[in-house]
């Protein structure tokens, strides 16, 4: 007996691409004129070796395409009829990025007006507070003190009379006898306007201890109260002024989004009804061309 023969690995696989392992089966399988025992020991194992051989073949090449990147299919020409769902689905998203093109154009006119509403009374807080500082720095704190100087000039002229009149009835009623009606009448009228300057200067003394106060701690009070509000309503003035401006921008931009969406639909949907549009045609053309 014969020993097997080893065929190079290059050469099997030589001969399972070229598809002689299909001619070596049919030979082997084929009915021959002359009887014969079946194959040789040697035909069979090259027959196996090819087979083996074709077997790898085939691994390393499913091996490879599953390796390598998917390919997308080649696109078959759409029919007319195809374009139709896509048409209307690219309908209704032009109908909506339009509606939201709307809807964002409400909200921007809404919300602008609310921060212009804002800045308004804003505004007029600010001219309110500048008013109010102005008026009392003014006229209200100078005829406050002007009141309070009239008052102090008035009991002091009060005091001065009341001492001259004492004078006087010390003078008048100071010739006469001690015991005499006219000198006890004189010592009643004398006492009672002792007690009328005592409460004479006593009147002064308040009223220069108010307008001391006045001018030192209630006007000063009352202008850094006011400064402060007219400071408050200016930032509050600059915060509505900077929403505003701000609203104004994100309005803009939030609206020409929207209508930058508006256009991309309705560009794809114009394309998509130009493929549909030549599709058509081009069907036509083949209908007139077939029945010719």
């Amino acid at each position: 007996m014969r020993p097997a023969l080893r065929l190079p690995h290059r050469l099997l696989l030589t001969l399972a691409s070229a598809g002689l392992l299909a001619a070596l089966s049919a030979c082997t399988s084929a009915p021959k004129e002359e009887p014969a025992a079946g194959p040789t020991a040697r035909e069979s194992a090259v027959l196996e070796e090819v087979r083996e051989a074709e077997r790898l073949r085939l691994a390393r090449a499913a091996e490879r395409e599953a390796a390598a990147p998917s390919r997308p299919a080649a696109d078959k020409p759409k029919k007319p009829r195809d374009f139709e769902a896509e048409v209307e689905t690219k309908t209704r998203k032009v109908f909506t990025s339009e509606l939201e093109l709307t809807i964002a154009e409400k909200k921007a006119e809404a919300n602008l007006a609310d921060k212009r509403a804002a800045l308004s009374a804003a505004e007029r807080k600010v001219e309110a507070a500048t008013a109010e500082l102005e008026r009392y720095q003014g006229t209200e704190s100078k005829m406050l003190d002007a009141k309070a100087r009239l008052r102090n000039d008035r009991n002091a002229f009060r005091l001065e009379e009341l001492e001259q009149e004492l004078a006087q009835m010390e003078s008048e009623y100071g010739k006469y006898q001690q015991d005499s009606p006219a000198r006890m009448t004189g010592d009643i009228v004398i006492g009672r306007t002792l007690k009328q300057i005592e409460f004479a200067k006593r009147e002064l003394q308040l009223a220069i201890a108010d307008r001391k106060q006045l001018t030192e701690h209630t006007i000063p009070r009352k202008l850094a109260s006011l400064e402060g509000d007219a400071q408050k309503a200016g930032d509050a003035l600059a915060q509505a002024t900077a929403a505003f401006e701000r609203a104004a921008f994100e309005n803009k931009l939030s609206v020409t989004k929207a209508r930058n969406s508006v256009l991309e639909e309705q560009a794809a949907l114009a394309k998509l009804e130009a493929e549909r549009d030549e599709a058509e045609s081009k069907a036509a053309k083949d209908a007139a061309g077939a029945d010719a």
